[in-house]
């Protein structure tokens, strides 16, 4: 589960303490029937100390990736001087580190990250008591990503665990990643997004699609603004929106787009032909979707690490264009909007070239990570084997 999901789960949680219905069922579970490995998320660090009760080693998964895991993990060891969360504007400055080809600004330090030191503040709170020390002492760490995209961030991640314990990139984990998946358009496709999307087959890459998840909330404003920009742009668009009472101020022809205000299957829409660009607020399922996909992005944060997401893709990966009015609270305007989607977009723009071919590149990166002989699946194999040997050695001793 990528950190933007979890903010939710974490503002709510801070305030109660361990979840002891959990724990006593996973307590329970370890007991009946004890596993090789216990693999669980970041937040659920409690599990941490019941399988070491039970002598069965903890591997964490984080949902993110070591670009952005790695920056949240050095930023409060040595924090930019006179740099505050959320500032707009600002120069650019180095992650101390991190390559030096890694810059980000204020804009892109998480919430969590910028209160770290602040021990009033009810998600540090949590952080500190419930995560960050099991987190530490985990046996290994499981990332969804793959060493093409990450692997230059392994190390600052593995610096922060103790007794060496090593960061294993699996992914990206997705079904069948970067394969066309299967049509199943009655149970997954109620909406008929796809089949609108087979109407316009006939102009390769000419859709836009956007969505920005689910955990943001986005204004009425920014809507309308957005609406106006889409329409202006040129391109047919597929918009998937989360509001039921938003209603668009102006028309949108069947050929100029559709919003849809139910299920879409993200996977599908962005493996489809007639998809060009992603208009995203790049939640790392979101950004490895894409890059599995090959389409290239108009990276717009709104939350938590997502605006690292977006430097990662943008600065790094090159496989999109960022909103220049900074995402969040602040309203992109429909100008910037249109502007952005015809750089993205337009095929014989040099930028959008540019990003294609690296989002091309990306598609197979991901295929190759997860194929017979790939980063990603040896990876996980030769987790599995250290696994397998470690608990021979145990048996070995013990008998």
């Amino acid at each position: 589960m990528a950190a933007s999901a979890n903010r939710a789960a974490v503002n709510g949680a801070a305030g109660s303490g361990e979840p002891e219905a959990s724990r006593d069922h996973f307590m329970a579970s370890l007991s009946s029937s004890p596993p090789l490995v216990v693999v669980s998320d970041f937040f659920l660090g409690f599990t941490h100390g019941v399988a070491a009760d039970a002598g069965v080693r903890r591997v964490v998964f984080h949902g993110m990736s070591c670009f952005s895991m790695a920056i949240c993990k050095l930023l409060p060891v040595s924090p930019p001087a006179g740099v505050e969360h959320g500032a707009g504007g600002g120069s650019p400055f180095h992650v101390s580190g991190m390559p030096e080809n890694v810059m980000i600004t204020a804009e892109d330090i998480p919430y969590s990250v910028a209160k770290f030191t602040d021990m009033d503040d009810p998600v540090t709170r949590f952080l500190i008591d419930n995560v960050f020390q099991s987190d530490v002492r985990s046996w290994g760490i499981l990332v969804n990503s793959f060493a093409a995209l990450d692997g230059d961030y392994v190390a600052p991640v593995e610096a922060f665990y103790e007794q060496g314990a090593r960061a294993w990139l699996v992914g990206p984990l997705l079904p069948a990643a970067g394969e066309t998946p299967e049509r199943d358009e009655e149970n997954d496709d109620p909406e008929g997004c796809l089949a609108w999307l087979d109407e316009r087959a006939a102009r390769p890459g000419s859709v836009v699609y956007v969505s920005f998840g689910t955990q943001a909330h986005v204004a009425d404003e920014q809507l309308d603004e957005l609406a106006r920009g889409l329409v202006q742009s040129g391109h047919p668009f597929l918009w998937a929106v989360r509001s039921n009472t938003w209603s668009p101020p102006v028309d949108v022809g069947p050929d100029q787009g559709r919003i849809v205000r139910g299920w879409v299957p993200q996977r599908g829409v962005l493996a489809h032909e007639s998809v060009g660009g992603f208009v995203s607020h790049c939640g790392w399922n979101s950004a490895l979707e894409s890059l599995a996909a090959g389409k290239p992005v108009l990276a717009w944060p709104m939350i938590a690490e997502q605006y690292l997401n977006a430097r990662h893709i943008v600065d790094i990966v090159g496989t999109g264009v960022r909103v220049d009015s900074g995402g969040g609270a602040a309203v992109v305007g429909r100008a910037e909007v249109e502007e952005k989607i015809r750089m993205l977009m337009d095929a014989g723009g040099e930028a959008a070239q540019r990003m294609r071919a690296r989002a091309a590149w990306a598609r197979r990166a991901a295929m190759s990570a997860v194929s017979d002989g790939g980063t990603s699946r040896v990876a996980l194999q030769k987790l599995v084997g250290e696994l397998q040997r470690s608990y021979d050695d145990v048996v070995i001793k013990v008998g």
